[in-house]
């Protein structure tokens, strides 16, 4: 059932005024204003109040276009969940980049002729930088993993997030 919350609606007769289909009968109507009253006990709906929420039963008598809160609502969070899953999953994608330039630089400086020259008279440097080469390639397979994992989580979010807005 949708959820509406009044606004300027003083009554359930005048609410449901606003929610009725053009050229609906008396009948209709009073219909309607019972399902309403039945759908909430708890209200008193000769007394409305702006942003009381209110349920709204389905009948044929109500329009369709009749915004629903609850749905509303739900569609919004995960707009904006969906939203930062795509930031992260950019901002991901641009920090592995951002890392392998990094690790490039470092690896350009290990084949630097200087570097190379002093590692041929210096075996401590030379086991150093081989020792720095294999951290390197570890830190690049590991933050591969980690991406790689982050957007699989990524997509599973994705699609349970699809299947929860399917729900309502």
């Amino acid at each position: 059932m949708p959820i509406i919350v009044v606004d300027k609606d003083k009554t359930v007769a005048a609410l449901v005024a606003r929610l009725l289909k053009a050229r609906t009968s008396k009948a209709a109507t009073v219909r309607a204003v019972r399902a309403v009253r039945k759908a909430n006990p708890g209200l008193d709906l000769d007394r409305l109040r702006r942003g009381t929420v209110v349920v709204v039963p389905r009948l044929a008598e109500i329009r369709t276009d009749v915004g629903d809160v609850i749905e509303d609502a739900l569609a919004d969070v995960l707009d904006r969940i969906t939203h930062s899953l795509d930031q992260l999953a950019e901002d991901a994608g641009t920090a592995l980049e951002a890392d392998r330039a990094e690790r490039e630089r470092t690896e350009g400086v290990f084949h630097a002729e200087a570097v190379q020259n002093a590692a041929e008279y210096d075996t401590v440097l030379r086991d150093t930088l081989e020792t720095l080469r294999v951290s390197l390639s570890d830190d690049e397979e590991g933050a591969t993993r980690c991406t790689d994992m982050l957007m699989q989580g990524i997509e599973q979010w994705r699609d349970e997030l699809d299947d929860l807005g399917k729900l309502v």
